[in-house]
């Protein structure tokens, strides 16, 4: 409330001067109701109230709110399910409203708790950065302008200005891990060491910092590390064991973290630095990690991939093989039953494509052993096998159900198109690609 009310006074202030033209005519009050507390209706009429007051009064403030849907699953974190629900809300809101900033009311007591909190679970330089002055995400620039003042300077405007307000009865729910520490452990600390909370920030400061000349040095080293491969970012191991032990580990985060979209535990790191620290660059490994994923290595370089929860079931007699009919087949990704994997369909950029009609009549069947592929015209045909291995496609690679045409075989996942496919009449043509 007292960031609602000094922004739009700021507002106020700008309409009024020969500044207005540059900033702002409205401030939006998004408002989400998590449907979690039995109070939240009366939050919501208090901030409606409180709104239309201001109005009245002249201020430039207007309130949107949105009621989040649906609840936590059993054994998710209510706090996490909260937290992204409101922020998928709030730039909802302000995208519909054609607002592209939003301004939070963190200060510098959350950005300490947060360090601490983040310390506690051996975060790395990325968690102990806090939460970020100033990020854009999805078009909406997310601003906290108050991250460095204490929470007395607000206490204090709230004084000044006589600002109704409502405390979330939940913040005194010692459940929660930052309730916990801010009732009882902040307190005590607080006592003994008046500059903890100022210290904490201060500490945050530095790791964004660093976090930030990371990635920076991240950027610089990716062309000298990175090639792709198959679909997907690989990491050359040559160049990956020329660096320095703490450059490995760093570097392995960033690449995990870019491809992956995973953060590892330190744990995990280290255990995958002494695997790779002088290993072979010839031959072929798997680590299966979390998340049914794994880093494979082949013929010198690592890779992520995505794991199947099972390996390709095989069809039940009942059941029909599974196929991608025409009607269905438009360019983007498609998922096939039976837990097959998906496969992208996009169009062919030359007359080398499969006639999208085919898809209609064809069909997905497993790998039995035996089949042939034809690479290109002109070329003999050769045991899938053997086409494997001359192509370098990895045994991981070769897992996908193989595309049909009655008895003529048309896509491989790992090949691609079988040159019988590609001579196969009929315009409005499309290349393929199979994932798990």
């Amino acid at each position: 409330m007292a960031l609602l009310h000094a922004t739009a006074c700021r507002v106020q202030a700008l309409a009024q001067s020969q500044d207005s033209a540059s900033g702002p005519t409205q401030v939006l009050a998004l408002h989400v109701h998590h449907g979690l507390s039995p109070h939240a209706d009366q939050w919501l009429a208090h901030v409606q109230a409180q709104c239309e007051q201001w109005a009245q009064a002249g201020l430039p403030v207007t309130m949107v709110s949105c009621r989040l849907a649906g609840a936590p699953a059993p054994g998710e974190s209510i706090e996490a399910w909260a937290r992204d629900g409101r922020y998928r809300a709030l730039a909802d809101m302000a995208r519909t409203a054609g607002a592209d900033r939003v301004l939070l009311a963190h200060h510098r007591q959350d950005q300490a708790e947060t360090f601490v909190l983040q310390a506690m679970r051996g975060a790395g330089v990325a968690g102990l950065s806090g939460m970020p002055h100033e990020i854009v995400r999805d078009g909406i620039t997310w601003v906290r302008p108050w991250l460095d003042q204490p929470r007395e300077a607000i206490e204090a405007h709230v004084a000044a200005h006589g600002l109704s307000h409502i405390d979330d009865d939940s913040n005194t729910n010692e459940r929660f891990a930052r309730n916990r520490w801010r009732l009882s452990v902040w307190p005590g600390l607080q006592a003994l060491f008046p500059q903890a909370e100022q210290g904490f920030a201060d500490a945050a400061h530095h790791q964004a910092d660093a976090q930030a000349c990371m990635q920076e040095w991240g950027d610089a080293k990716w062309p000298t590390l990175t090639a792709e491969q198959g679909g997907t970012t690989a990491m050359s191991l040559a160049a990956w064991q020329a660096l320095g032990d703490s450059a490995q580990r760093v570097f392995l985060k960033i690449w995990t973290e870019r491809v992956a979209g995973i953060v590892l535990p330190q744990a995990v790191l280290c255990r995958l630095q002494r695997d790779w620290v002088g290993r072979s660059l010839t031959g072929g490994a798997r680590w299966p990690l979390h998340g049914w994923r794994e880093v494979v290595l082949y013929r010198g370089w690592l890779s992520w991939r995505k794991t199947a929860r099972s390996s390709v079931e095989p069809v039940p007699e009942d059941e029909p093989a599974p196929r991608l009919p025409v009607t269905d087949a438009g360019n983007g990704m498609h998922h096939l039953a039976l837990g097959w994997g998906q496969v992208q369909v996009d169009p062919a950029l030359d007359d080398q494509g499969l006639p999208r009609a085919v898809l209609a009549r064809a069909h997905w069947r497993q790998r039995e052993g035996g089949e042939h592929f034809q690479l290109g015209a002109g070329r003999p045909q050769r045991l899938l096998r053997k086409q494997y291995q001359a192509e370098g496609v990895p045994a991981w690679a070769r897992e996908g159900p193989l595309l049909w045409l009655g008895d003529v075989l048309l896509f491989v996942p790992g090949l691609g198109l079988d040159a019988k496919a590609r001579a196969l009449p009929g315009d409005d043509r499309v290349v393929l690609s199979w994932s798990p």
